[in-house]
């Protein structure tokens, strides 16, 4: 028989367990809740406390929050439904590379400018480089490229010019980016690139904008 669901946590298991140990499991199940999945090895509480903790900015206290990490996850979600709908293998999240993706969407939001040359005259490449990436991958034995791609994007909410209205959700804000990206020739391109394998997303919030960052290699 089916229990209902406001009898669930007057089971007898539930009774059992310690004050702390029940918090830890209602935190555990209010994060696979908040990304619509199980936890991954890159996905556990202790991973993103630690982006959040890393990030953390007095100046723009909502630039990086479980709301912009969460716009990262549908991101990729839907740009690998989009690559398994051209017949393209899906990309693989690389944490390193969505790490450099989200340091360029927070310099964006810091340093108050929207490309991919930053202030420094750095492009994604030369970041890729900095922070140890190696952006050197070989296609064959005799080709290789060298390369990392980037597709950036800027998006309020509310009533957006050739968008619609977008919502103030993690999956309006998600699906608005990736239209924008869809219908830019060379946005697009490198979301269908077939020998790219691996992709970083990071996405910054200035308090008016959700400024994504996508890395390819």
């Amino acid at each position: 028989m089916i229990k209902k669901r406001e009898h669930f946590l007057n089971e007898p298991v539930f009774k059992k367990l310690s004050p702390i140990i029940f918090i830890h499991i209602l935190f555990i199940l209010s994060i696979n809740i908040l990304f619509g999945c199980s936890t991954t090895d890159n996905e556990t509480p202790d991973h993103l406390r630690s982006i959040l903790s890393k990030h953390k900015n007095e100046n723009h206290p909502e630039i990086i929050t479980m709301k912009t990490l969460q716009i990262e996850k549908i991101i990729f979600i839907l740009t690998n439904k989009i690559r398994e709908e051209h017949g393209l293998k899906t990309f693989k999240l690389d944490p390193s590379l969505s790490d450099i993706a989200r340091s360029h969407s927070i310099d964006m939001v810091n340093n108050n400018y929207f490309s991919h040359i930053d202030p420094e005259g750095k492009t994604p490449t030369d970041r890729a480089k900095d922070k140890g990436f190696k952006v050197k991958r070989f296609l064959s034995k005799t080709s290789y490229i060298e390369k990392v791609s980037e597709n950036i994007g800027k998006m309020p909410t509310g009533l957006v010019l050739y968008r619609g209205y977008v919502e103030d959700t993690p999956e309006d804000v998600a699906k608005a980016l990736m239209k924008s990206w869809m219908i830019r020739p060379g946005h697009r391109t490198n979301i269908l690139m077939y020998f790219s394998v691996k992709i970083g997303i990071g996405v910054a919030y200035d308090g008016k904008y959700y400024l994504a960052t996508q890395n390819f290699h």
